[in-house]
């Protein structure tokens, strides 16, 4: 008798075991590749997510992304809000981020940022990425170690008035481009925000757009003249201040005359000219405004400034007894003008500017 050889068969339970441990395999080595990618691609997407954060007017996560050590001394946070980033007229559009620098091995990396803002705005941005940890053991994080922030220099011919608008907030200007003119920059997330001059009654000047863009902040000096975005608000006189000048000239100008031969020191100097020897002194003519304008401020050593508007007016005449004959002279009118911030005006009239 023939004896039958007997086959081998897994039972049900071994099939279900091999199957799953092939599972887990496939698992394990998908979720190995992919947490290397992760790793891998962890400080680009930190960038991404930062800026990205700048781009939508989320200041607020912006500014959790960054080391907080890394603001310096020279930024103040109410310009960093959700508040200031949304009124920017135009934000910024993220074009292409790639790394610069370094790789997953590193502590550190650079990452390329290519952003543009508005219609014929852009630039390229290098910010450095630090490892700050891990989740689970597992997947690497990232914080942002340099802050997109644009260094900004407001100019001025009126000093005085220390504040102007940008968008939702209030920021402090410098005075003109010269030798001597205090200065303050501030810092803000890159954007078109609107700038407005202080609002007074006396003074005006035009609203303008300033286009907030550099080329870094922390990785690049933030003192680098080339990274700063300028404006200038230049103010004008109202047609109230002139208004206003003009009845106080000719107030002044008729006690001057009333007061010959005894002339005030703050009157036109041709009036001091005759008052040893002309008589019969009358006003002819109330000088005409030729200009209320701006001079280069002077700052002296203890803190104190002269006043930077001054007012010209010209063609005044008085007549007048000398040697028995009838005559009359032309003379000039000067002034300096100060407007505060809570639109007090001062007009003090001098012999000469």
């Amino acid at each position: 008798m023939t004896g039958e050889v007997a086959t081998w068969r897994p039972s049900r339970r071994a099939k279900i075991s091999a199957l799953v441990l092939a599972v887990l395999l496939v698992v394990g080595v998908t979720g190995g590749i992919l947490v290397t990618n992760h790793n891998v691609d962890a400080p680009i997407e930190a960038v991404r997510t930062y800026v990205d954060a700048i781009a939508r007017g989320d200041a607020a996560t912006a500014n959790r992304l960054v080391d907080p050590e890394r603001f310096g001394g020279g930024v103040d946070p109410r310009l960093l809000t959700d508040e200031v980033l949304r009124s920017a007229k135009e934000r910024i559009t993220v074009e292409e981020i790639q790394l610069d620098d370094g790789d997953a091995s590193s502590d550190v990396v650079t990452v390329r940022v290519e952003y543009s803002l508005g219609a014929n705005q852009g630039a390229t941005v290098l910010l450095r990425a630090k490892r700050s940890g891990t989740t689970a053991g597992v997947l690497h994080e990232w914080q942002i170690l340099d802050p997109l922030l644009v260094p900004v220099r407001v100019e001025t011919n009126e000093p005085q008035l220390e504040t102007a608008s940008l968008g939702a907030a209030t920021v402090p200007v410098s005075g003109s481009d010269f030798g001597g003119f205090p200065e303050h920059r501030f810092f803000v997330y890159p954007g078109v925000y609107d700038l407005r001059g202080h609002e007074s009654r006396y003074l005006s000047a035009d609203a303008d757009p300033l286009v907030a863009t550099s080329h870094g902040y922390g990785y690049r000096p933030a003192n680098d003249e080339n990274q700063l975005a300028r404006a200038v608000l230049w103010y004008r006189a109202t047609t109230e201040l002139t208004d206003t000048v003009r009845t106080k000239l000719a107030g002044h100008v008729t006690a001057c005359v009333a007061a010959m031969p005894k002339v005030p020191r703050n009157c036109p100097e041709e009036l001091s000219t005759y008052a040893d020897f002309a008589t019969g002194v009358r006003l002819s003519r109330q000088p005409v405004i030729e200009s209320i304008s701006s001079y280069q401020v002077e700052y002296h050593a203890d803190g104190s400034t002269e006043p930077s508007l001054r007012m010209i007016a010209r063609d005044g005449r008085f007549s007048y007894d000398a040697d028995g004959e009838r005559d009359n002279e032309a003379f000039m009118v000067y002034a300096r003008l100060v407007v505060t911030p809570a639109d007090d005006l001062t007009v003090t009239f001098t012999e000469a500017l």
